[in-house]
């Protein structure tokens, strides 16, 4: 799922989409100016014109998709969102307060307090319509049941030397405790304390650990511990599962399956976004009047993007054939140079002993 921590927000489309908007509808209307000074002027229509050349496609791209999600949810949901935004604003103020709040703005390049609301309410938008467009098939969702492995709470022990990890699974095997043992031995900070406790690892998690880690975990029945140390980067582990969660039912599960599928294919591929924003851009016959700005639907034309991904790649190819090319004619050039180097020394060596030895022979008449 999107969050504001997780993604590099569309801040200059945000902040300047008011002012955009209000100097549209004056730029038409008049010409009264933004700024005077001796002998110049900026007027409403000269700022429009600049910004929309800067960041229009920005701009319009957001106030575009803003009122694609509005229409998707309805005016109540929207609220919902809105009460939400606010109330995830309030909630940061109040942790991190006012400074903390707007160096946590600064450090995520967000300009403003309204900035980040409406980076809330757009992301939780998208998050709620775009997977609406996403397809998934039956065998999909299967092969994701299938995949699936329930939380596990595991627990292990960390030592440097296998030695030292075969006494103590010895001492368990004399039926010790190996929640003492691990306060005893284990040279993991983090959960030495808590008796080598990992806590209930849901899929993502057990993903993040070593293979050889998770390989012997999954062998692993609830209560048992590995007879054998398993050695990792960091050392010698004693691997205990303390509990495996039940495994729900295929039906149980497939609502849940659905939304995770189709969150990672928009993680994965990014014409699962374009895919699915050009069917709302269909649905809603949505047309852009304005030629300076018609390219904006070019980056939901599945086509096209296909097209231009294509072209990158065949020019990202060329560029690295070049580049080999390149690299493999100056290395044949400085082994010919090397080559002809080395034979007019030997050339030069062998002329020196030729003079040498007639010097030798006349010197003897």
């Amino acid at each position: 799922m999107m969050t504001i921590k997780k993604h590099k927000l569309a801040i200059t489309g945000l902040t300047l989409l008011s002012a955009l908007s209000l100097a549209a509808c004056q730029s038409n209307s008049s010409d009264a100016k933004v700024v005077t000074g001796k002998d110049f002027s900026i007027t409403e229509k000269d700022f429009y014109n600049e910004m929309k050349k800067q960041s229009g496609e920005s701009v319009l791209n957001q106030m575009l998709l803003n009122e694609l999600f509005k229409k998707e949810i309805g005016d109540d949901r929207y609220k919902e969102i809105e009460k939400q935004a606010d109330e995830t604003v309030a909630s940061s103020k109040s942790s991190f307060g006012e400074d903390g709040f707007k160096q946590l703005l600064q450090q995520m390049s967000i300009g403003s307090e309204d900035a980040y609301r409406q980076n809330l309410i757009f992301y939780s938008l998208m998050n709620e319509v775009i997977p609406k467009y996403v397809s998934v098939s039956d065998d999909e969702i299967k092969k994701a049941y299938d995949d699936y492995q329930p939380n596990v709470d595991v627990s292990h022990i960390l030592v440097k030397d296998e030695s030292k990890a075969k006494e103590i699974i010895k001492e368990l095997d004399d039926g010790k405790d190996f929640s003492e043992l691990a306060k005893k031995n284990s040279e993991d900070s983090q959960t030495k304390d808590k008796g080598g406790s990992l806590g209930s690892l849901d899929q993502s998690s057990v993903k993040n650990l070593e293979q050889a880690f998770q390989d012997a975990m999954n062998k692993l029945k609830a209560g048992e511990y590995t007879k054998e140390p398993v050695k990792t980067s960091y050392g010698y582990h004693i691997i205990k599962v303390n509990k495996r969660d039940e495994k729900k039912s295929y039906n149980d599960m497939k609502d849940e399956l659905t939304k995770q599928v189709k969150s990672e294919k928009l993680k994965s591929d990014n014409m699962t976004m374009v895919k699915a924003m050009h069917q709302l851009i269909e649905k809603y016959q949505v047309k852009i009047n304005d030629k300076d700005l018609k390219s904006i639907l070019d980056n939901y034309d599945p086509d096209k993007v296909e097209k231009k991904q294509k072209e990158a790649e065949e020019k990202a190819k060329e560029s690295s054939e070049k580049a080999a090319k390149s690299s493999s004619d100056s290395s044949s050039s400085n082994s010919n140079s090397s080559a002809s180097s080395s034979s007019e020394s030997s050339s030069s060596e062998q002329s020196s002993q030729e003079s040498s030895s007639q010097e030798s022979s006349q010197s003897s008449k």
